[in-house]
């Protein structure tokens, strides 16, 4: 399936707010701080950043569908996978955006 152009957007509001620790950096629909308040999903960065230390995000994104991906990237210490989902609004925004620490490789 290939990425659209509208995901690979949200691809890249993804890897905005990794990189800033902030994800009101980018466009959130309305519910996603509802959810879970804006600093308790920097703390959640902040602290998963710690435990895998840095990304080198350069691995692609696999769609779900025109809208919505999973990525998973490889760090220092660990890999971080991830999930972007684009709102169903006329607005660019991401109705989720989640990030957590990877599962080990299996032997």
């Amino acid at each position: 399936r290939p990425v659209s152009a509208i995901l690979a957007r949200a691809y890249e509001a993804g890897k905005t707010a990794w990189t800033t620790g902030d994800p009101t950096r980018v466009p959130l629909a309305n519910n996603v701080l509802m959810d879970r308040d804006a600093n308790r999903r920097r703390a959640d960065i902040a602290a998963l950043k710690v435990k895998v230390g840095t990304c080198g995000m350069s691995e692609p994104i696999t769609p779900v569908s025109a809208m919505e991906g999973l990525f998973s990237w490889t760090c220092a210490r660990g890999s971080v996978e991830g999930r972007v989902q684009l709102a169903p609004t006329a607005a660019f925004a991401l109705q989720v955006l989640s990030f957590r620490e990877g599962r080990p490789p299996q032997p």
